[in-house]
C-alpha cells in the first residue's frame, strides 16, 4: 500500500541519524508531509492498513500509535523493545508480528510495573508462561487480532488474560521464547476456544 510505504519511508529518515526511535515518530503530521500536504493529518491516519517498522530499531510503542485507527497490519521485527505494552495497538489491529525484537515483558499498561521491584522486567505471579502481571482496565480489548507473533524473542510470560483481552486469537507465535510454565501454556491454549495455531 503506498501510504504504508510513505510511512517505512518517513520513519527511515526519521532513523537516518543512527539513534533508535519510538513508534510513536511514526506520526500522522510526519506521514502527511512525506505522502501529501493537501491531505490532514487525522485523515492520512484512519487511512493506513499496513506499516512495516521492521528494522528501525523501535524502542517501545505508545498511544499515538492508536491514532492509526484502520491500522490492521504491524511487523516490528528486530526492534530493540523490551516490554510489548500490548493496550498500545489500536483496536483495528488484526495481525502482529515482532519477531526478535528483544522482548522480555509482553504486559498490558506499563505503569502496571511500578513498585513491583526489580525495574520494568520485574513481573509478578500471575501470568502464562511463568512471573507475569495480570493485565488491568476493564473493558479493554484487542477483538480484531487474529495473528501474534512473538518468536525469538526472551518473554518468559504472556497475560494470564489473554484469552479474553484478544477473544479473536487463532494464531500464536512463541517460539525460541523462554517461557518458564509449559502446563500454564497449554492451559492458555485450552481456554481460547479459537486458537488454531500454537508455535513453540
Amino acid at each position: 500500500m503506498l501510504l504504508a510505504r510513505n510511512a517505512t519511508a518517513v520513519a527511515r529518515g526519521a532513523s537516518a541519524g543512527g539513534g533508535p526511535i519510538p513508534a510513536s515518530s511514526l506520526r500522522a503530521p510526519a506521514l502527511a508531509a512525506g505522502a501529501t500536504a493537501a491531505m490532514r493529518p487525522n485523515v492520512l491516519a484512519s487511512a493506513v492498513r499496513d506499516a512495516d517498522l521492521g528494522g528501525l530499531r523501535v524502542q517501545t510503542l505508545d498511544e499515538e500509535l492508536r491514532r492509526f485507527s484502520s491500522l490492521e497490519d504491524l511487523r516490528l521485527s528486530a526492534a530493540e523493545m523490551p516490554v510489548l505494552e500490548l493496550r498500545c495497538l489500536p483496536p483495528s489491529i488484526r495481525c502482529v508480528n515482532a519477531y526478535g525484537s528483544g522482548i522480555e515483558s509482553v504486559i498490558w499498561r506499563e505503569e502496571l510495573m511500578e513498585g513491583l521491584g526489580g525495574g520494568i522486567t520485574s513481573l509478578g505471579e500471575d501470568a502464562i508462561g511463568g512471573r507475569g502481571q495480570h493485565g488491568d482496565g476493564e473493558g479493554e480489548v484487542l477483538g480484531r487480532l487474529v495473528h501474534l507473533g512473538l518468536g525469538h524473542n526472551e518473554c518468559i510470560a504472556l497475560p494470564r488474560d489473554l484469552p479474553s483481552r484478544c477473544p479473536s486469537l487463532r494464531s500464536l507465535d512463541v517460539g525460541w521464547c523462554r517461557l518458564e510454565d509449559g502446563a500454564a501454556l497449554i492451559r492458555l491454549v485450552a481456554e481460547h476456544a479459537r486458537l488454531t495455531h500454537l508455535e513453540v
